[in-house]
This record gives C-alpha cells, sequence and structure tokens, in this order.
C-alpha cells in the first residue's frame, strides 16, 4: 500500500468512484443470494459483523475505515429497497400516490408494514441464527 497525496476534486472523484464500487459489490452479492449461487448460510449478523470489525482493526485502520464505509453504504442501500418498513417503501407508497393521484389506504399501508417488518425481523434471525451456527462448525 502506498499513500499519494491528491487534490479536492480526485479525492472527491475517486471517493465516488469507490462508492460506487461498493454498491456494485453489494448488489452482486444479493444478486447471487437470490439466485442461490452463494449459499445462503453465508449470510452474516451482528455477531460477525463484530467478528470482522474486530479483524479489521487489528489489521489497521484503513482496513477499519474501509469496512466502516461498506457497511454504511450497504445500510443506505439496503434502505432503499420497497420494504414498507424502510425509507424505501415511504417513496413507493409517495410514488404510488403521485400515480393515482390519492393516497394509499392506511389499512394497505398497516398491513404492509407489518408484513415488511415480519420479513426483516426474520432476516434478523436467520442471519443471528447463522453466526451462532458458525461457532459449532
Amino acid at each position: 500500500m502506498r499513500y499519494e497525496e491528491k487534490g479536492f476534486f480526485e479525492s472527491a472523484a475517486l471517493g465516488l468512484r469507490q462508492t460506487w464500487d461498493m454498491i456494485d459489490v453489494t448488489l452482486t452479492g444479493l444478486k447471487k443470494l437470490v439466485t442461490g449461487s452463494v449459499a445462503a448460510d453465508s449470510v452474516g449478523g451482528p455477531i460477525l459483523i463484530a467478528q470482522m470489525l474486530g479483524q479489521q482493526a487489528e489489521a489497521g485502520i484503513v482496513p477499519l475505515l474501509l469496512l466502516t464505509a461498506l457497511i454504511s453504504v450497504n445500510l443506505g442501500l439496503l434502505n432503499l429497497f420497497p420494504i414498507p418498513v424502510l425509507d424505501g417503501g415511504a417513496i413507493l407508497f409517495c410514488i404510488v400516490e403521485i400515480i393515482v393521484r390519492r393516497p394509499v389506504p392506511e389499512k394497505v399501508q398497516e398491513w404492509s408494514m407489518r408484513i415488511g417488518a415480519s420479513l426483516l425481523i426474520a432476516l434478523m434471525v436467520f442471519a443471528t441464527f447463522n453466526d451462532v451456527m458458525r461457532w459449532f462448525r
């Protein structure tokens, strides 16, 4: 690894490129999970994240900051998915309202929020279960 002095605009461009690369890695990983080319037991939760943060902290500040940036970009991107409990769900409801020229009925919003929350909780339980099962392998 080497360090180079960069100007403001060059640094900003490099930062945008790295952010885009992280978004691409995230979307590629999700695609592989959905298509089954990556095993579902590779999904990690808070325990795996903590382990990875510890490993990167031991490796130095730069790897730790890169992992932190990756996690931040992942959370930002996933928050935009059209799942009703997330911001992407609110955006979806707004788009529907723009198209049909009236708000989505409250009952529909309420039930979709319940389903979205249930799906997110199930994903969190699944990821944590995978983390615990890694201890026994």
